[in-house]
């Protein structure tokens, strides 16, 4: 099982990587599924396991899209975000499971007030993707909900990869310390190359006196993408 995440690694070792986590993940809550009457008191153990390994790990495999130099372990993690997502849409509309943890509470009594919680949470976001509706509602509630996943998923993505970039004279940025301003690139003309990513964005508004270069930031950070994520909203 993975404890964190490990920079020298290829888009092909992400790969790898998450068929065996979505595969040991789905035996976990296959596990729960399988349940008999005579097996519920250890329901909450096994539900606990399942909800704890895939929130622990599943960060390994889609947090490189975020961080990575390397431009196809960002792309594998993208693909790895998408078919997490897919799964864990999938993993919130398995009716098997839901109806496990509803016999469990209309036969147990939890031993504590977090084990309790637990069962009515799941129970509650079953019936928000349609668990207890009829089977078409069910498959038509899966549907959008992985669609609107799909979706965040490439929203984000866009923003991630955007390399749009402002110039501006070390006038013009009046305020920022000099280990920040030294730290960026400058064109031929001595101008500083500013993306909208963070690491730009963050010390600029925080820093910089002069608000006619915060507005202009402001104003490309909140515009960016403006074509390729309109027709996703």
């Amino acid at each position: 099982e993975p404890q964190m995440t490990k920079w020298n690694m290829t888009a092909g070792d992400l790969e790898k990587g998450l068929e065996e986590m979505l595969k040991k993940s789905r035996a976990l809550y296959d596990g729960v599924a399988d349940l008999k009457p005579n097996e519920m008191p250890s329901l909450i153990e096994k539900l606990t396991e399942a909800h704890r390994f895939y929130d622990s790990v599943s960060t390994f495999f889609d947090f490189p899209s975020q961080v990575s130099g390397d431009k196809s372990v960002r792309d594998a993690s993208v693909e790895a975000d998408k078919k997490l997502s897919e799964f864990s849409v999938e993993m919130s509309a398995r009716k098997d499971v839901f109806d496990v943890v509803c016999s469990y509470q209309n036969t147990q009594t939890p031993a504590t007030a977090e084990s309790k919680r637990l069962v009515e949470r799941v129970i509650q976001n079953g019936k928000r993707v349609g668990l207890h509706l009829d089977k078409e509602k069910q498959e038509r509630t899966k549907e959008i909900n992985s669609r609107l996943s799909n979706l965040g998923i490439q929203f984000q993505n866009n923003m991630n990869e955007d390399k749009t970039t402002l110039f501006f004279t070390p006038e013009q940025l009046k305020g920022c310390s000099q280990d920040f301003l030294s730290g960026i690139e400058k064109d031929e003309e001595g101008r500083h190359k500013i993306t909208l990513q963070y690491p730009h964005l963050y010390p600029i508004l925080r820093e910089c006196v002069i608000e006619d270069t915060r507005k202009q930031l402001l104003i490309a950070r909140y515009s960016m993408c403006r074509d390729q994520n309109t027709p996703n909203l």
